[in-house]
Formats: structure tokens, C-alpha cells, sequence
């Protein structure tokens, strides 16, 4: 009887003696394995399962020969040795004496239904886990507008538990202006044909914040399509209406910058010219307008002006290359002349000093070159030759020396120097002289020597005289110009730095003002997918949670999850990335009221999870009850978090974290300090803390102590840092007094 009807079911159907060998299988059962009837009917149970699957087999075989029917699953190998996941229901079957015979047995292949299952639970997993962990707001209503269901991102903002606001509608939990402008737009969803709504949306908060968000709703089918509800996402805009002020007052900052930085070069006294790395004239200043008779609008752009100042090739190539060596060699020479032909035909003796601008890695952009007009240093040395002809009358030092530094002839103003030299005529001149004279002599070039008597600087200029065995010595006072040019040169050295510093002042502002645009950028595109990817997570972490033993057995639930925790922690780090950038250049504007300090420390530590081999210690017992100070509760709370997080994350190995309050007498701030027992900081280390973008942790932005800095800056207190390679590390925070306190 069995026979007709086991032929006619899809299902396998089989039936083996109580040695578990078959002894009838159904086409069915020969579908799923894939060996046919004849080859099946030799087999034991036991040749179509595995180690695991006989250790289940078994025991239920145990309950069958006790007259028990089992339900179970196992996994079965096929004749190619593919496996399929089985369902078996099993019943004992009786001999007339009521002993066990053998057992008859339904198997139905659910391979494609488990995956199918697994496929599902995976899905709905990651979908509970976005929800719970991302960081927008994220609600379901049903069609009477009554919140089914709201994510923790909802509950922080409103301050409200998931089982204070279900069955409640907007008007219960909103504030006024927000729940009316959400009653119309649920409408539109709720009463529409699947139409989903974006808006803009304002709120003002019980404890006066106002925030500004954009909504996103759209409406939740059945099967047969009908509107049964919506789900919303909101997303808090306010930060980024900040940002954008930051932007524009950043803009301004930097305009402000270049027009102080150009009135400066132009109304300097000195020649100055800055050049790219190729020679091309960026700036040319008032003082090199009327220097050299060319304007700025003639030269600027190109490097046309080194041919109209130096018209002969081989000289021009000569300053070419001694100029390029200073510049972008790096040498910075001291000082170079020259003599430049200006747009009127007349001749200038220039001397110019240079320097290299590097950008902010090193490598140089350009150059700055410096001249000074020293044409009436020139024409007094002229002078000094028309005067020697008259040497007995000079005023000046003149004498005439051998070649190989005898003192030939001396007039009278050259007394005062031979008798401070002890030399005279015939005598031998002191060295300073006497080897530039040989020198001199030797290549037939005349030499400049610098020579100090009694606090005067004087230039004596030896000249030789072709043909004879003498030469000739020229003084003359220069003190006066020697003043000058060390006033100019400060003066240009100054100029210098007065310009490197602006033009680095100028870079970071421009810097900060292009991560700002980044930020924006980065935080308006990656919020929306980090969302989907936070729910989609918190989802399948659920649905694994709900599963079965068997299932989660089956999977490997624990590592899964693990995995899953892995990529939220991953998820919520790019977030934070995206909050401090946005935070780093958000105008920061506290809203003051008067707070506990104590009270403000103790929820900031409760907030917190701290790992179970940190020993915290708090101490605010030194501030008397009354006190309070002006501060924004909520920046101040996240101030702390932050450097609480960073002594956490300096005792890898546990410790202890002491927070402690303080108020001197006669203060009228109080001191908040944060100490670990960590690992300390360097003082190399110590140099860069408050530095934007500076990190020494694998996963940090760079920005967390300069939005703490900025904070307690913008509350009228400071922050310092004090720190012990290996002994630990001491944070304090200082905030001023309420009115009263």
C-alpha cells in the first residue's frame, strides 16, 4: 500500500530495517540523491551522511527503537558528492508483536529554502542594525501617525525613550513649531499614492536650542500596495549652516591678509621683487618703479625685464646664473652688485640680497630678491681717485706701497694709521694690508679692505698701477654708509620675515578655508551612505539575534556579529572623521548659563564606557557648593568626553584616571584637571599638540584637542597640558565664574 503512494509524492520517501539498511526508496527519495533505486537499496543510512550528521541520526534512531517519532535535520551527500540540507520526519514501524521492525522516514530537500532563510535573516540583520546605529534620526509612524518605532538617534535629540514615544503622535513629543510643520507633510505621504515628501525643518527645544534639519519621508506599503505607514529620516543641518559662515569669514580673513601683506611691500623704501621658480615676476614693488623707471603693469608676468636691465647677453647671463644659485640653491647670498640700465638709459649700481620661498614641504616655489641702490657709494669711490692726485691736500689716508707690501710714500692723513700700525715708511704694513697688497699686485686687480681706526670704518682701495713694481692705497670714511647699509639690511631682513611670515599666515587661512570646502563637501555626500550602511548593519545584527539556536549554530553567529561590530566601529569612526572636520571649522558660539562643575563632571563620566582595568578617581570636594560658571553644557560635556577619551586611550594596559575640580581663593576661575597614569607625551611630541591635523594614534583625525582649544577659548578660559614620559599626563581645563559665585 505504501508503494502507490510513495511513486505518486515529490517528496523522498524511504523505509529501512532496523540495521538502518534500506529496504524501499521512492523515485522522490532517488531525485534528492541522486543514486538510483537498485544502488540505494545496498546502502546503510550511514553511507549517505557524515561524522556530525550520524552522531544526530543516532540519537534519533535511540528514540525510534523506543516507539518515539522524530523530526530533525541533517545534511546528506549525494552520489556526486554535493550536499543538500534535508528535513526528516521518522516513525518507528511495528512488527504485529508490537517490536521494533524498522523505520519509515519522509525527507524533503529544503537546500534552496535555507539559503533562502539565511539570505532573509541576513538582510533584515543589517537593517535593525543601520537603524540603531546610525547617526540621523530614523522613525516609522503608522496611517494614524502614531510612532511604531524610532532609532537612539531619536531618542538623544528628543531626550525620550523608544517606550516613552510609542502609540504617541508628533504633537505629544515634538516641540510645536516642528510637529506642525511635520502634521502637513505626513499628510502628503499618508494620503498620497506613494509619494514621498522632503523638507526643511526648524525646531525650538524646551531647553532653547534651535536646530535645523532636513527630512526625508517616504510612505510603507502592504502586498496589495496600500499606504500603511511612512518612515522618516532626519538629518540635523545645523552644523552646516555654521560651516557655512565659518566659510564666508574666512574668505574675508584671507582678503584682508593680501591687501595688508601688499600695502606693506609697497610702501617699503627698498627695491622688492618676488619670482616664481622660473624667473617670472610675480611682484614688483613701488620702490622698484622708481628705481629702475619700469611700472609694475610692464613687468609683472613674465621675464622679459632681466633683458631691458641687462641688454648685454654675456652679462646678463652671469647675473642670471649668480642669481639663480642664491635663489633656488638655497645658498641666500648675503650680497651681490650689479649695475642695471633703467628705462631712462641712465646706469644704477644695485645690491641685491635673496632669498628661497619653500612651500610647506620644502620644495622651492621661488624666490625674493631685495636691492638697494648704492650708485652714491660708487661715485665716492670715483672720487677717491680724482682726490689722490692732490694726496698732500687730501683730507683722506693716501699711500703707496711695494709690491710686496713696503710703505713707498704716505700723506699726512695717513700719520694717525702707520703709528697705530707701528709701521712708517720703509716699514712693512700690518697684515690686513700687507696680503691683499701682494695679492693685488700679483693679479692686477684692484681690492677693497675694510680697516677700523679709533671706532671709524675706512675703506682703502688698492689699486695697481700697470708696468710699475707699487701700488696705491686709497682711504676714505665710510662709516656713515657702513650705518646705512646696516640699517637697510635689517631693514630688509625685517622686510623679509614681515613678508614669509604673512605669506605664511596667508597659506594657512587659504588651507583651512579649502578643508572647510572639503568638509562640507565630504560631510553633505558620505553622511547619507554611512546611514544606509549603519542601518543596514544594526539590521542584520538583529535578525541574528532573533534566529534560532540551530540557525545561529549553522551560521556562526558569534563571528558574525564580531564581523558586523568590526565594520559599525569602522562606519562610526568615518563619521567621526566627518564631525570633527566639520566641527574644526565651525564658528563656535556658546550659549552661556550658569552650570555645576561637579554636577557637569558627573554626567559627563556616567555618559561614558569605560573599560574595567581604568580606576577613576574624582575629586570635586575642593569646590564650594554655591559655585557655578558660565559655560555651554553641552560643548563642555563634549570638551571632557574628548579628553577623558584620549587618557583612556593612553593606559592600553590599564591605570588610573583622576578628575578633579578646583577653586583658589580669591580666583575668580576654576580648574578642571585630567590626569592619567599612561604613557606621557614627548617634548618634541608636547610642541605639536594643539597643531591642526597632528596625531600619534593610528585612528585620529588630528582635530580633537584643537575643537577642545577652540571651545574653551570661545567660554573666555584656557587649556594647558603638562606631561612625564612614563609617569602620565595632566589636562587642565580653566573656566570663569558665574556672576555671583
Amino acid at each position: 500500500m505504501i508503494r502507490p503512494f510513495g511513486e505518486a509524492v515529490a517528496e523522498g520517501i524511504g523505509i529501512v530495517d532496523p540495521d538502518e539498511r534500506f529496504i524501499y526508496v521512492n523515485r522522490g527519495f532517488t531525485r534528492i540523491t541522486r543514486y538510483s533505486r537498485h544502488e540505494m537499496l545496498k546502502m546503510r543510512v550511514w553511507d549517505l551522511i557524515d561524522r556530525r550528521a550520524s552522531e544526530i541520526v543516532r540519537k534519533q534512531a535511540k528514540l525510534r527503537k523506543a516507539g518515539e517519532a522524530s523530526r530533525y535535520e541533517i545534511e546528506m551527500r549525494r552520489k556526486d558528492c554535493s550536499k543538500v540540507t534535508a528535513w526528516v520526519s521518522a516513525a518507528p514501524i511495528l512488527d504485529d508483536g508490537g517490536r521494533f521492525a524498522g523505520t519509515l522516514a519522509i525527507v524533503m530537500d529544503v537546500t534552496k529554502t535555507k539559503k533562502a532563510e539565511r539570505e532573509l535573516a541576513a538582510a533584515n540583520e543589517l537593517l535593525e542594525s543601520l537603524l540603531r546605529a546610525i547617526p540621523d534620526i530614523v522613525y516609522f509612524r503608522d496611517k494614524g501617525g502614531r510612532y511604531s518605532y524610532v532609532n537612539p538617534a531619536f531618542e538623544k535629540e528628543t531626550g525620550k525613550t523608544l517606550k516613552e514615544v510609542l502609540g504617541k503622535t508628533p504633537r505629544q513629543i515634538l516641540p510645536p513649531d516642528l510637529s506642525q510643520t511635520v502634521f502637513k507633510s505626513d499628510r502628503q505621504v499618508l494620503e498620497g499614492d506613494g509619494v514621498a515628501v522632503s523638507e526643511d525643518q526648524v525646531a525650538t527645544w524646551p531647553d532653547g536650542r534651535r536646530k535645523y534639519y532636513r527630512a526625508d519621508k517616504v510612505p510603507v506599503l502592504d502586498a496589495r500596495g496600500k499606504v500603511v505607514g511612512l518612515v522618516g529620516i532626519s538629518h540635523d543641518t545645523t552644523e552646516d549652516k555654521s560651516m557655512e559662515e565659518s566659510l564666508r569669514a574666512s574668505g574675508a580673513q584671507a582678503r584682508s591678509l593680501i591687501e595688508f601683506q601688499n600695502r606693506v611691500i609697497d610702501t617699503a623704501a627698498v627695491w622688492v621683487t618676488v619670482l616664481d621658480g622660473d624667473g617670472n615676476i610675480t611682484l614688483w614693488n613701488h620702490a622698484a618703479e622708481l628705481i629702475s623707471g619700469y611700472s609694475k603693469e610692464e613687468v609683472q608676468g613674465h621675464n622679459k625685464v632681466w633683458k631691458w636691465l641687462y641688454p648685454d647677453p654675456d652679462y646678463r647671463a652671469r647675473v642670471s646664473d649668480r642669481m639663480r644659485d642664491a635663489v633656488m640653491g638655497g645658498r641666500g647670498a648675503k650680497e651681490f652688485e650689479t649695475t642695471i640700465k633703467c628705462k631712462d638709459g641712465s646706469s644704477k649700481m644695485i645690491a641685491w640680497f635673496d632669498s628661497v620661498i619653500s612651500d610647506d614641504k620644502g620644495n622651492r616655489v621661488g624666490g625674493i630678491a631685495i636691492g638697494l641702490d648704492v650708485t652714491e657709494r660708487e661715485s665716492l669711490e670715483k672720487e677717491l681717485e680724482a682726490l689722490a692726485k692732490y694726496p698732500s691736500e687730501n683730507p683722506n689716508p693716501i699711500m703707496r706701497a711695494s709690491n710686496d707690501g713696503l710703505v713707498l710714500h704716505a700723506n699726512p692723513a695717513s700719520g694717525p694709521f702707520l703709528k697705530s700700525w707701528d709701521s712708517g715708511v720703509g716699514l712693512a704694513l700690518p697684515s690686513l694690508l700687507r696680503v691683499p697688497v701682494i695679492g693685488a699686485s700679483a693679479s692686477g686687480e684692484q681690492k677693497n679692505v675694510e680697516v677700523d681706526q679709533d671706532g671709524r670704518v675706512f675703506l682703502f682701495t688698492i689699486v695697481p698701477v700697470p708696468g710699475e713694481s707699487y701700488v696705491n692705497l686709497y682711504g676714505r670714511d665710510i662709516t656713515t654708509i657702513k650705518e646705512a647699509e646696516k640699517r637697510m639690511e635689517h631693514r630688509a631682513e625685517e622686510l623679509e620675515r614681515l613678508v614669509a611670515k604673512r605669506t605664511e599666515r596667508l597659506v594657512e587661512v587659504e588651507r583651512f578655508a579649502a578643508i572647510g570646502e572639503v568638509a562640507s563637501a565630504v560631510g553633505h555626500d558620505l553622511r547619507s551612505p554611512l546611514q544606509v550602511m549603519t542601518s543596514v548593519l544594526y539590521v542584520i545584527k538583529e535578525k541574528l539575534a532573533s534566529l534560532p539556536p540551530a540557525y545561529k549554530e549553522a551560521i556562526d553567529e558569534p563571528h558574525m556579529s564580531q564581523s558586523i561590530d568590526i565594520m559599525h566601529d569602522s562606519v562610526k569612526y568615518m563619521g567621526t572623521i566627518i564631525s570633527d572636520l566639520q566641527g574644526f571649522i565651525s564658528r563656535v558660539t556658546p550659549r552661556l548659563s550658569e552650570v555645576d562643575v561637579a554636577e557637569l563632571v558627573d554626567r559627563t563620566l556616567k555618559g561614558m564606557e569605560l573599560p574595567p582595568d581604568i580606576k577613576v578617581h574624582v575629586d570635586t570636594q575642593r569646590v564650594p557648593v554655591s559655585t557655578r560658571v558660565m559655560a555651554d553644557e553641552a560643548m563642555m560635556m563634549r570638551v571632557f568626553t574628548n579628553l577623558i577619551t584620549n587618557a583612556v586611550q593612553a593606559m592600553p594596559k590599564g591605570g588610573s584616571l583622576t578628575v578633579a575640580a578646583s577653586q583658589e581663593k580669591e580666583k575668580d576661575w576654576i580648574s578642571v584637571d585630567i590626569s592619567d597614569t599612561g604613557e606621557g607625551i614627548s617634548q618634541e611630541n608636547m610642541r605639536k599638540l594643539f597643531t591642526p591635523l597632528f596625531t600619534t594614534k593610528d585612528r585620529g583625525t588630528g582635530l580633537g584637542l584643537v575643537i577642545c582649544k577652540r571651545i574653551v577659548a570661545a567660554h573666555g578660559g584656557r587649556i594647558s597640558v603638562r606631561s612625564k614620559v612614563g609617569e602620565g599626563t595632566t589636562v587642565s581645563v580653566e573656566l570663569p565664574l558665574a556672576r555671583g559665585s
